[in-house]
């Protein structure tokens, strides 16, 4: 681009927000909202929205056009289908111990509940992605799968394990 046309632009990098951040400020909108917000509610629409302030009050605002006054986890899984982390959690833990047998059952479990194995999947890799990515020492990895702290405390001790093995 030339230079008169560069000098007349601002730049702005955007970093993602914090987990618990985004939690305590969709807790205070739906207060403010008189709803009532599960913890894996919670957690669904930050996974969702890619730690993006923006995104998260979209998606927020999105469940509360239901009307609503207290979204559960199955209001919102028609609105934002995505996985359980936990689930993704205990997968990747079997995965890593070669239970291809549980494994299996978990798919199958999870495909007689309803989920959506394609969403499951997208999210495993994000799970997955974190794994390479702590296990090789690069910090917190920026991934679309966004944790709980204590989700993302179970695949660091996950990832240690894995280079821990022979």
């Amino acid at each position: 681009l030339p230079e008169t046309v560069v000098s007349r632009c601002q730049r702005f990098n955007f970093k993602k927000i914090p987990f618990e951040i985004l939690k305590k400020h969709l807790e205070k909108i739906a207060k403010e909202e008189k709803v009532k917000l599960s913890k894996d509610v919670i957690e669904r629409i930050i996974n969702k929205s890619d730690n993006c302030a923006r995104d998260t009050v979209g998606l927020l605002d999105m469940l509360l056009s239901t009307g609503e006054k207290n979204i559960t986890t199955d209001i919102a899984g028609v609105i934002l289908p995505i996985s359980n982390t936990n689930e993704i959690v205990n997968f990747l833990q079997l995965l890593a111990r070669q239970d291809a047998s549980r494994a299996l059952q978990t798919i199958n479990r999870l495909s007689e509940e309803g989920v959506d194995l394609l969403q499951f999947a997208q999210d495993l890799l994000a799970g997955l992605r974190f794994l390479l990515v702590s296990s090789a020492g690069g910090g917190r990895p920026g991934v679309g799968l966004y944790l709980s702290p204590d989700a993302e405390k179970e695949l660091v001790k996950l990832a240690r394990e894995i280079e821990t093995a022979p």
